[in-house]
């Protein structure tokens, strides 16, 4: 698919990178998940309003437990609101996010 110059793709700001460093270093690993030894992956999709916040989060995969599921879309609601680097940027799209819970 052939994009225009004058349109992106939105990004979190400082892009992917900086987008994982964002979710590990505000993620709550729920106390009774530590508690019960519960890990996993929840992958989380979501769309950007045309302000570039983030708007309908879903979880598509859950990691089976609702204490990790609700954590996930915490921190997914709670990221910055992301950077569109050219005049115009796509936004009918919809994001898919990992979002894992390793214990130490």
């Amino acid at each position: 698919k052939h994009v225009p110059f004058a349109y992106s793709f939105p990004e979190f700001p400082g892009g992917e990178q900086a987008m994982n460093e964002y979710i590990s270093a505000n993620l709550h690993y729920p106390e009774q998940a530590v508690k019960d030894s519960i890990e996993g992956r929840v992958v989380v999709s979501f769309s950007l309003q045309a302000d570039l916040s983030i708007t309908n989060i879903e979880v598509l995969q859950s990691s089976g437990s609702a204490l990790l599921d609700e954590e996930a879309i915490r921190v997914i609601r709670s990221m910055p609101k992301w950077e569109c680097k050219a005049k115009s940027c796509y936004l009918d799209m919809r994001y898919t996010v990992p979002v894992n819970f390793k214990l130490p």
